[in-house]
């Protein structure tokens, strides 16, 4: 995987589950509630889970076209702790 160039979810999908995290990781393609309202955060999908690690993978999409790190991090713990997951791997 190639990490200069943009993002590909398809690329990544196959990062994870062929070089990245252990032969249990189960992929998925959940999509997820935030369960407040969002600033920049628009969707979010489970993209699987490890059981070994006990890690789920989370894809957020987003609207901030700036440095908006702080909100997206507190709207991405939200978004964790209504899903119940204490280890996460996030990708915005």
């Amino acid at each position: 995987m190639n990490f200069s160039e943009p993002y590909s979810q398809p690329a990544f999908r196959s990062f994870l589950q062929d070089c990245f995290l252990p032969e249990d990781y189960e992929p998925a393609s959940s999509r997820c509630s935030f369960p407040t309202k969002t600033k920049y955060s628009k969707a979010a999908l489970k993209l699987g889970h490890s059981e070994a690690l006990d890690l789920s993978v989370y894809e957020i999409r987003h609207s901030s076209g700036h440095d908006a790190r702080v909100t997206l991090s507190r709207e991405a713990f939200r978004l964790l702790a209504e899903e119940g997951s204490e280890r996460a791997l996030v990708l915005f």
